[in-house]
């Protein structure tokens, strides 16, 4: 349970456990895990299976061998019951005219296919891998809609994170302006696709920290005709309940994302579910798109990603480990900035030499980000900011566990490092609502400031505002909706760490556009692809 709640009800969770004990459930295991989840069902805590009696049957109820609250039935209940009303049928619209913007977007028959399933139905998944063209599509699809419905239609883009949200919106604009080059377009439609910008869901929905709720409800509607959500695998069903409470029934509904991404942190797995129809009585509309346009660009990342998905044992059985000397590092970071994208694995097994492991940080402060986040390497720190602090970036599974953790590594980094000379990314870990700063945020502390893009401006703050951790490596979960040129990925190096998943090293590898570094060895690589 979080700790605003605990804070704000010091005597809650007394008052609760007291309260089930009515409901003869005695185990403070499973009853912890039940407030957590009717308090905060959007962090999901398996509640441990347990022969349940006519007491606590009232807010409890059996499912596939698991016990959930009366409130989780509640919230799918809904989330299926909105689904039915979205009434999926078939739009006699001339498909020639669609078909035609199709390949005017340089759409592939793939993303055609997926343009007029979205077009033919009000609730729309599309589903594909890192640079198959997803957000293209969505461009295609909301470009189409204005033309399918009329040029007034109000039409929002949404995401879980700012940093997603940002992501979309740059990602779609470059697509328009790409069309707008090439063809005529009418100065309305122009306007408004120019000035289209996505928001969060919790921006969206008009949430309010205080009173803990979203103002856009059933009662008080979106006013939206088409309504597009990026990384669909970051939406816990908290939250995609309170979307299609507050979606009006004449709105259309298209959902972007990867169905191998991690499910958000403490919450169960949902989208997947979702596609497969494990939610609604009827499976929903769901495409994916294949074709990678970066696999020759990046051949061996994409056929890494391609492989994790198949669990090719093969394919790793083959992976050449290098082992790191220090000595030699000037050449060994040279992996990190080839013109032609690569992976390369590293064996882990100097992790365990303390004076080893924290010199390879210190090589690699000094090889690799004294050209990006160097003051003295500036002309002008503030040009290309964002694109310097995302060009390298470390990640981990561990925040604070161990020398593999983000944790560690942030604190060997930053010992190198004089304050007042460098560039400092940094990342919030928790909800600002009065600052505007999200969860996941990342900002640059530089010359005695803290920047962060808000509504794609550069606003400043002060660099001791609270919830600020250092971000030169951050976990996976953080990464989620973020891309970055090139990545170093630590795997945990105990082989059975519940957090050496395959969907924790997918997501991973599929944030970086280019060069690819992980750290492990084969047998923690092979756990992965098969946990």
């Amino acid at each position: 349970m979080s700790e605003n709640i605990k804070n704000v009800f010091p005597n809650l969770t007394k008052n609760l456990l007291n309260d089930l004990k009515e409901f003869e459930i005695f185990d403070e295991t499973i009853a912890q895990n039940i407030i957590s989840n009717i308090l905060e069902p959007e962090k999901y805590s398996p509640i441990p299976h347990f022969n349940l009696n006519e007491k606590n049957k009232k807010i409890l109820k059996e499912y596939k061998n698991s016990v959930r609250t009366q409130k989780e039935f509640f919230i799918k209940d809904s989330i299926n019951n909105n689904f039915q009303n979205f009434n999926i049928g078939i739009n006699e619209k001339d498909k020639n005219l669609f078909k035609e913007i199709g390949k005017n977007f340089i759409l592939t028959e793939e993303q055609l296919e997926a343009l007029l399933l979205s077009l033919e139905n009000r609730f729309f998944i599309l589903t594909g891998g890192p640079g198959t063209g997803k957000t293209t599509t969505a461009a295609a699809i909301i470009y189409s809609h204005i033309i399918q419905k009329d040029k007034f239609s109000n039409i929002s883009v949404c995401a879980p994170t700012g940093r997603a949200a940002g992501r979309i919106t740059e990602s779609l604009q470059l697509s328009f302006k790409n069309y707008f080059n090439k063809f005529q377009t009418e100065d309305l439609i122009k306007d408004k696709l120019q000035n289209l910008k996505a928001s969060t869901i919790h921006r969206l929905l008009s949430y309010s920290y205080s009173k803990n709720k979203f103002y856009k409800n059933k009662d008080n509607p979106l006013l939206v005709d088409l309504l597009v959500i990026d990384e669909g695998s970051m939406l816990s069903p908290e939250l995609f309940y309170s979307i299609m409470e507050a979606l009006p029934e004449s709105a259309k509904l298209v959902i972007l994302g990867d169905s191998f991404q991690l499910p958000p942190v403490d919450s169960e797995k949902f989208f997947s579910p979702l596609i497969e129809g494990e939610l609604t009585t009827e499976k929903p509309i769901n495409f994916e798109i294949t074709y990678n346009f970066r696999s020759n660009e990046s051949k061996e990342l994409s056929s890494l990603l391609i492989n994790i998905k198949k669990e090719n044992p093969y394919f790793f059985e083959k992976i050449n480990w290098l082992e790191y000397n220090s000595e030699s590092s000037n050449d060994f970071f040279k992996c990190l900035t080839r013109s032609t994208p690569s992976v390369t694995y590293l064996n882990n097994n100097f992790i365990n030499n303390k004076k080893e492991y924290d010199k390879f940080w210190e090589e690699y402060t000094k090889n690799i980000l004294i050209d990006t986040l160097y003051l003295k390497n500036k002309k002008d720190p503030y040009k290309n900011l964002w694109e310097d602090i995302s060009k390298y970036q470390i990640l981990t599974s561990l925040k604070r566990t161990g020398r593999e953790s983000s944790s560690y590594i942030n604190t060997v980094i930053e010992s190198y490092l004089k304050k007042d000379k460098w560039i400092y990314p940094r990342i919030m870990n928790y909800n600002d609502y009065n600052l505007n700063i999200f969860n996941g945020d990342v900002g640059a502390e530089i010359n005695g400031e803290c920047l962060f893009v808000i509504e794609s401006e550069n606003k400043s703050f002060p660099k001791n505002i609270s919830g600020l951790e250092s971000a030169f490596a951050i976990t996976v979960h953080k990464a989620q909706g973020s891309q970055y040129e090139n990545t170093i990925i630590v795997l945990p190096k105990e082989i059975e760490n519940e957090l050496n998943t395959k969907a924790m090293l997918y997501t991973a590898v599929s944030r970086a556009k280019k060069n690819v570094l992980i750290i492990g060895n084969e047998s923690i690589l092979n756990k992965a692809i098969f946990q």
